[in-house]
Parts: C-alpha cells; structure tokens; sequence
C-alpha cells in the first residue's frame, strides 16, 4: 500500500467548544484502547436507525472518522474527543464515503481547521451546488440546502434546518485512489478501498488494537443495504468483505449497530449473499 506522511500543524483552541449537541441522538462512547474511542448511536433520521463514528489519539494529534449526520453530531463527535484528548493541535478526518449520515458534520471539522481525507470518486457527491440541483430536479424549488435535503427526508423544511443546522460541504484536502497507510506520527491506519456498498467506500484498520472501523462495508443490527441494487453492487460488495475478512481482527465498529466482533463479517456475507440470489432469480 501507498503512504501518505501528514505533517502539516493546525492550532485549534479551546473557545471554540460552543454551542448544545441537542440533535446528536442519545449516543455513547466505547473505549477499544487507550488511543482510541467508538461514537456509538448517532443521531439518524430513520425510526430504529442510528449511525457510527470514532477518533483516534497520537502526541499531537486526533483522527476522526466520519462526522455524522448534523452538525450537533459533529459537535458531540469533536468535543468527546477533545475532553479525553485535550491540548491535541492537528486534527484529521477521514470520511469513509459520501452518503448524507456520514458527511452532514463535516462543515464543524473544517471550520476548525481540520485536513479532510475521503476517496476520490467522494468529490462530486461533496460539491454542494451540484448536489442542491440533482435534488431541485425533483423538488423544482429554490430552497435552502436544508430544505432541499427535506424533500425526501423531513416532514417541512423548518424541522430541517433546526435538525440539521448549517450543512457545509466541500472537496476534501486530500484524496486517495486506492489502498494506503496514512501515517500521523506514531500512528499508522490501512485505509482500504472497499466498494460495494458505494463505489468510494473506504474502511480503517488499526492494527495495534487490531480494530476495524468498516463504516458500512459491515451492518450490526441491521440487514446490510444495497442502495443502487445491481448484480456489480452486491458482488463488489462481497468481495470487499472477502478481502477484508483476510486482516487479524478483534474488533469490528460498523457504520450503523454495535461494535461486534470478526464474526459479524461472515454474517454480513451470507445475508449479501443471499439478497444476490433473489435479486438475480
């Protein structure tokens, strides 16, 4: 795999810890090492569903993955870390694919400087105005991005915009293509492409704690869900899960459902499986 060497310096300060998480959803912090924490049932607009994050710790520095649906998930995600990491100067996130649940926060992280980290095929699903105008199609109106996000999702546009608060979305600062070890001081990550689910998807491993953050390459309580359901789709998936089974895993922390254990991978494999035969019959 490739190595990207981070070393670029970001200062953030304290007084920047503003504001209520109201909309972050009743979620917990799981403890998987002392360096690294799970974000555990986020704020997730559909009944019975919440979604996943988490941060990681260096000298200096705090990783984050994923920032949430809203901008209080952001919130919550940023200031958890910070209270058990203080004085941290350089912070990173890496998003592990486009979909709203995942992205949504971003606009809190990049406002405090953080350097953002996602796949390539990211990009065009992050360029806001391109996005507002593939949802105007349908929506035919000049609304707010907010409002436009609650055409499909919401029941009006003001219980949007106070859920969501301000979405800011942006091109990543740095881009990648394929497998890679991104090095933050001490702390080296296998970020993985892993397609199936979304053709940009990228999962994290940590191989000292031998921790798979696999965003949702894996589902825990949940059937896993193909959006754009295609013969490709679930075979691509599958295979991702295939490769990613090979890693020496304890732990495994989905994009939505608890942190589960390797196992969860085969269980994963089997229900895509099995949704691949009705589909194609």
């Amino acid at each position: 795999m490739k190595k990207i060497l981070i070393i670029s310096a970001i200062v953030i300060p304290s007084c920047l810890f503003l504001g209520g998480t109201k909309y972050a959803g009743s979620y917990r912090i799981e403890k998987l090492a002392q360096h690294l924490y799970a974000v555990i049932d986020l704020y997730h607009p559909s009944p019975g569903v919440t979604v996943n994050a988490a941060f990681l710790a260096t000298t200096n520095s705090l990783v984050f993955i994923d920032a949430g649906m809203n901008r209080d998930s952001a919130e919550a995600i940023w200031t958890e870390a910070h209270k058990r990491f203080p004085g941290k100067t350089k912070n990173y996130l890496i998003l592990t694919h486009f979909h709203c649940d995942h992205t949504f926060g971003m606009g809190f992280f990049k406002a405090r400087g953080t350097k953002v980290i996602a796949h390539r095929e990211i990009d065009p699903w992050l360029d806001q105005e391109k996005f507002k105008k593939r949802l105007l199609k349908t929506a035919g109106k000049a609304w707010t991005f907010p409002q436009v996000i609650a055409f499909e999702t919401y029941p009006s546009p003001a219980e949007a915009e106070e859920i969501l608060g301000q979405v800011e979305l942006s091109s990543p600062d740095v881009l990648i293509t394929q497998d890679q070890v991104i090095e933050v001081e001490e702390l080296k990550l296998g970020v993985l492409h892993v397609p199936g689910h979304s053709p940009d998807l990228l999962a994290v491993y940590e191989p000292l704690s031998r921790t798979l953050f696999a965003s949702d390459l894996v589902y825990g309580r949940q059937e896993p869900f193909l959006h754009d359901k295609t013969k490709t789709g679930f075979e691509d998936w599958i295979a991702s899960l295939k490769r990613i089974r090979e890693l020496s895993i304890i732990k495994v922390v989905p994009g939505h459902g608890p942190v589960s254990e390797k196992k969860v991978i085969d269980e994963n494999i089997r229900s895509l499986e099995l949704q691949l035969q009705k589909f194609i019959k």
